[in-house]
């Protein structure tokens, strides 16, 4: 059921089922019917203010073809129903009086035409459809529809037959002054005379070879949106229930027109950035793939995508609010529009990060010289609130190329930009990397790679190698660091230097630092159970930064203590000092968290992470262990030495106990005890050991390891 003529009651929508309310029970029954708000709570009392409602079928040929329906805000007179009645028997009549060829009246021509219109869902498509249906009607050789809202004032929107095609010839501000005078809701036609100005712009019209016409005015939301012309080459006086007809049919298109014009609103709201007003990610690939369609038809120019990462963003956000990043970002928008030519392509994709294309580049280095001048629009300081804020980008760059097998696609293209953007990062910030065969084949290993992984942790592929770590000078085993291996099957053992970075990128570090807790825990009870030593081993276990992100690591630190049943105490929570450093509040929150179960922190590599003082006082820690870097330089190189002593008598005044790793000679090991170094791990005294070798060695440990001469 569609609502041709409602009036106020707007909040109900057309393509109601037929058994839907007081109008649908009388389209059903073909009983007229008067009700009172109070008898139907559910219908027409749900509108604030409405008394009663009067409702009555409109027949044609004994047929309920639509249904006639006055609402009220006060109570009707008894009259009220018989009037309604006439009203539509009025109405009904007239729909007959209108006509139309054998077998199909132009009453159901129209509702035919309203079935079709109901089911379009592309506004082209619409209008070429309503100016077909409108000449059918008319019984013209050619129409048009004229959109009204074009940037002259005017533009033709569907256009058939040879005048039809012409009237692309008729000027904006015709259009513009023949819609004057139709704008209000009346239309305008020939009345079969050749000569004179019959109405208003007929004149232009004329010029074009239309001497038959009516102008019909469509209206969609309150406003004359568009002109539904129909044309002939051949003089006549349509008449007016011909031009009625039409103005049925444009009242269908005007609703179905308004539906489509919000649905269209809407669309290009969800492809927007409501930040910025640039487009967004969906947007971005959709305009990127009809690009690509259109270059690879023709011969010229360098396809480019390219990805833009602002560097540094997050400490804007951190520091100024998230209402200073925003202001950021429109401005950084701001400065890349103007920076783009206008056919150019830009986006923000989400957070920080913004999209460019273009299919206009001479040669690749002119992408590449581009993309190197966009850093510079941000040289110039952001001013936040009075705050100066300086701001890089990285940018990576993908080149569509047509000798691909495969033909390049947008998300391809974003992909490969992506990944050159990071690669650029890797480089030190602030630059420009292009996306090379050799980039393609790392991101395939990485990608088969972080596939083998995930099957590695359900495939029981992973194990703990254990290295001791020994007192000084005498090396007896005081600890054991438990390091995580990958038994591939088809690289063999993997390091964590093989595989750890994409564990971090896809997230599965999450999963092996939790099995790393849980087979080292239970690995020591094991040797709890078989072992008798008087002084019970520590175990130590390396963090990474992504897990010290996970709100449950406190959770599943304690899980694997209870399930474990060793002391607390004798666990060492292992973090490297860069990713101490990495942000200070949030590791100082969940070292703390973890400090209360009891356990140990170390901080390995220290040393090379550039730490303040200060915050290592604040930090939970327990023990430093000597990065290898300055064990390499003993004991003849005297910046290590010194290097060495100063952190040795630093660990000293903190109260904190102290670990050199790395230790490969006898000299070195003879330096760090000189040093006042206590205790020390590496090659010297035992090289990694799987869990059954590492209980052969403890077993058996009858001499001093580290007295034996080095092979």
């Amino acid at each position: 059921m569609r609502c041709m003529g409602q009036r106020g009651y707007w909040h109900v929508q057309d393509g109601l089922p037929v058994s839907a309310g007081v109008a649908g029970n009388t389209f059903r029954s073909g009983t007229p019917i008067r009700v009172l708000a109070a008898e139907a709570p559910e219908f027409i009392a749900a509108v604030p203010g409405l008394v009663e409602e009067v409702c009555v079928p409109i027949r044609v040929a004994g047929q309920v073809v639509g249904i006639l329906n006055v609402e009220s805000m006060e109570l009707l007179p008894p009259e009220a129903l018989p009037t309604v009645e006439e009203c539509a028997q009025l109405f009904g009549e007239r729909l007959a009086a209108l006509g139309g060829p054998p077998g199909e009246s132009t009453a159901d021509q129209l509702g035919r035409h309203a079935a079709r219109l109901a089911a379009l869902t592309r506004t082209d498509e619409l209008c070429s459809y309503v100016v077909s249906a409108a000449c059918g009607l008319a019984r013209m050789s050619s129409g048009a529809m004229i959109d009204l809202r074009g940037p002259d004032g005017a533009r033709i929107t569907a256009a058939m037959g040879a005048i039809g095609q012409r009237l692309h010839e008729v000027p904006g501000p015709d259009w513009v002054t023949i819609a004057g005078q139709v704008c209000h809701g009346s239309s305008c036609h020939t009345s079969g005379a050749d000569e004179g100005a019959i109405f208003v712009g007929y004149r232009a019209l004329r010029d074009v070879g239309a001497l038959a016409l009516i102008i019909v005015p469509v209206f969609a939301a309150g406003k004359c949106r568009a002109l539904l012309v129909c044309a002939d080459d051949r003089p006549a006086d349509p008449g007016t229930v011909l031009v009625e007809q039409l103005e049925l049919l444009a009242a269908q298109s005007g609703s179905c027109l308004q539906t489509l014009d919000a649905l269209e609103e809407l669309r290009g709201q969800t492809m927007r950035d409501p930040l910025t007003g640039l487009g967004n990610r969906t947007w971005f690939v959709g305009q990127v793939e009809e690009r690509l369609a259109a270059w690879s038809r023709k011969d010229r120019g360098q396809f480019a995508v390219m990805f833009c990462d602002l560097d540094g963003f997050k400490d804007v956000n951190d520091s100024l609010g998230h209402a200073a990043g925003d202001r950021l970002l429109v401005t950084v928008a701001e400065r890349m529009r103007g920076h783009m030519r206008p056919d150019d392509l830009l986006a923000r994709l989400g957070g920080d990060e913004f999209a460019f294309c273009s299919d206009r580049f001479p040669s690749v280095a002119d992408a590449v010289t581009l993309a190197a001048n966009l850093p510079t629009l941000l040289s110039p300081h952001f001013d936040l609130n009075g705050v100066e804020v300086a701001i890089t980008a990285s940018i990576g760059i993908a080149i569509a190329s047509r000798d691909d097998l495969i033909p390049p696609d947008a998300p391809r293209l974003l992909r490969e930009a992506d990944a050159a953007m990071y690669e650029a990062k890797r480089r030190g910030r602030s630059g420009v990397a292009l996306f090379t065969d050799e980039l393609r084949s790392a991101a395939a290993r990485r990608l088969t790679t972080a596939t083998s992984l995930r099957r590695a942790i359900a495939h029981d592929q992973l194990s703990l190698l254990y290295q001791p770590v020994v007192t000084l000078p005498g090396g007896q085993p005081v600890g054991l660091e438990a390091l995580l291996r990958w038994r591939s099957p088809e690289q063999g053992l993997l390091a964590p230097g093989d595989f750890i970075s994409i564990a971090e990128d896809t997230g599965l570090i999450l999963e092996l630092g939790a099995w790393a807790l849980r087979e080292g825990c239970a690995q020591m009870a094991s040797w709890d159970r078989t072992l008798e030593r008087t002084l019970p081993l520590t175990l130590g276990v390396n963090l990474s930064a992504r897990q010290l992100t996970d709100p449950s690591l406190p959770a599943i630190v304690s899980s694997a203590l209870a399930h474990s049943r060793i002391q607390p105490c004798r666990l060492i929570l292992e973090i490297t000092e860069s990713t101490l450093m990495g942000d200070v509040a949030t590791t100082q929150a969940v070292l703390e968290e973890l400090k209360a179960l009891g356990v140990g922190i170390a901080v390995d590599d220290f040393g090379t992470g550039f730490s303040s003082l200060a915050y290592l006082k604040r930090f939970p820690v327990d023990i430093l262990k000597i990065d290898r870097s300055f064990i390499d330089g003993l004991p003849d190189d005297p910046e290590s030495s010194a290097i060495v002593a100063a952190i040795i008598g630093l660990a000293k005044a903190l109260g904190l106990d102290i670990v050199a790793e790395g230790v490969e000679t006898v000299q070195q090991r003879d330096s760090l005890t000189a040093l006042g170094c206590p205790k020390a791990q590496g090659y010297l005294f035992e090289k990694p050991r799987t869990a059954e070798e590492m209980t052969r060695s403890l077993v058996g440990d009858a001499h001093v390891p580290g007295n034996d001469p080095v092979s």
